[in-house]
């Protein structure tokens, strides 16, 4: 033994050198469980340490880390997953998974500890969670997966970092999100993975989806976030089984089935047309015949003032999906149109919902359905009354009632620019800026 190696043992294993032991194997498999368990330390150290064990006891290095597995607590043995990943990473540096495949293959072993996340202090549980997501980015990287297996288990971390109620906004969300993202974007080049991951990430994120009908609403941020991450187009130079646009559609499908499905299916005003145009009219009709009240139908006040308006999630998942073009966004124009006539009326009440009043409005401008100045005003709707907000909804509602999406073609788009700039005029004060908007518009 030499004196780095034996200086190195005596530092952290001094119980394991304390006992007796019937052969030298089970004398280095307890040396080493000590060391993997014991404090932190430096894993280029450690590394060139390990290569002279292994030439004493090659067989000892992988019963150790089978017996930390096996006997790991969440609780009391947070630094041993640290630890084996500092060793992995040393020893992929070095051109070698030894450590990380015998880690993989153990894996039921260490997952079998995932319910701990919802037991264990949130501080505890995130550490352990970014833990889990390390090794699985390692894998996903080094060694050839189960992709569905690890898809699972990181969908599972994302329903435990909803149960932290933290909004997009928060440091800890856009660091979990980040270290989730690369592996899950890996899994999910598989297409297979991909429809499975993400079907389970908008039933999570939608306020009526399957796993949000409950009694507490957690907080999806994450899920969403990753899912926009999903709906990216790959690198150039990447090679992925399906094309971006068949994501999207499978995407829309999904959400269609969650929107469609009872019981919204059964208050839908427009439910017995699937013709995006006929259900158009059949809304303008039913609309107009209220605002600039709100319809108190069992579809207004059950479904989308109670939960698609709930939060701003609904909105954000369609406008991932209209990235997929304008056919699929004319598939959703019942829900948009509705989501519209209710803000009107909430307006109308003084019932103030800027975040879904933004998203919509942008939404609308990207599509092309509104005059682009729609889009910039909707950026300034925090600095002007209540009144003059849903006397700008109610511009955008009768240009859509007069300039329908379904039916595109030339028409006289003068008036309601006209509206639009009055209305600037009249919160001249707040939305001054805007004047460079008015120079281009047409």
């Amino acid at each position: 033994m030499t004196e780095e190696l034996e200086n190195f043992v005596k530092s952290y294993s001094p119980k394991a050198l304390s006992k007796s032991f019937p052969t030298e194997t089970e004398l280095w498999v307890a040396i080493f469980q000590e060391i993997i368990e014991g404090p932190n330390f430096s894993s280029s150290i450690f590394h060139r340490v390990k290569k002279r064990m292994e030439l004493i006891s090659p067989v000892a290095w992988i019963q150790a880390i089978t017996n930390v597995l096996n006997s790991f607590n969440p609780t009391t043995h947070e630094l041993a997953l640290l630890n084996l990943t500092h060793v992995s990473i040393a020893e992929i540096q070095d051109g070698c998974c030894f450590t990380l495949y015998h880690l993989y293959e153990l894996r039921a072993n260490l997952f079998m500890h995932l319910n701990s996340l919802i037991t264990l202090p949130a501080t505890q549980a995130t550490k352990l969670a970014l833990q889990f997501i390390k090794f699985i980015d390692l894998w996903c990287t080094n060694l050839h997966v189960d992709e569905l297996d690890l898809a699972e288990v990181l969908l599972r971390i994302v329903r435990f970092t909803s149960k932290l109620g933290l909004g997009e906004e928060d440091l800890r969300v856009k660091l979990l999100c980040e270290k989730l993202s690369a592996p899950m974007v890996t899994l999910c080049k598989q297409y297979q993975c991909f429809q499975y991951a993400s079907s389970n990430l908008l039933a999570h994120a939608l306020p009526f989806g399957y796993v949000a009908n409950g009694s507490d609403r957690d907080v999806p941020s994450i899920a969403c976030l990753l899912l926009k991450d999903l709906m990216k187009s790959p690198e150039e130079g990447e090679v992925e089984e399906s094309g971006i646009r068949d994501k999207f559609y499978f995407l829309h499908s999904k959400f269609d089935f969650n929107y469609r499905a009872p019981p919204q299916s059964v208050y839908s005003i427009s439910k017995e047309t699937d013709t995006p145009s006929e259900k158009v009219q059949i809304l303008i009709q039913h609309y107009s015949e209220v605002l600039p009240n709100l319809s108190n139908s069992n579809w207004d006040t059950l479904f989308i003032r109670k939960q698609v308006l709930s939060d701003t999630y609904t909105l954000k998942i369609v406008s991932l999906i209209v990235g997929g073009g304008n056919k699929l966004a004319l598939q959703m124009i019942d829900l948009l149109l509705s989501i519209l006539a209710n803000l009107i009326g909430m307006y109308n009440q003084s019932r103030q919902d800027l975040p879904n009043t933004m998203l919509l409005l942008k939404l609308l401008a990207e599509l092309g359905w509104v005059p682009s100045l729609a889009g910039s005003i909707s950026n300034y709707l925090h600095l002007i009354p209540n009144s003059s907000i849903k006397e700008f909804l109610l511009i955008i509602w009768n240009y859509l009632r007069e300039h329908q999406p379904t039916n595109p073609g030339k028409s006289n788009t003068e008036p309601y620019i006209r509206s639009l700039k009055m209305l600037i005029h009249k919160n001249i004060e707040k939305l001054g800026s805007l004047y460079l908007e008015l120079q281009h518009s047409t």
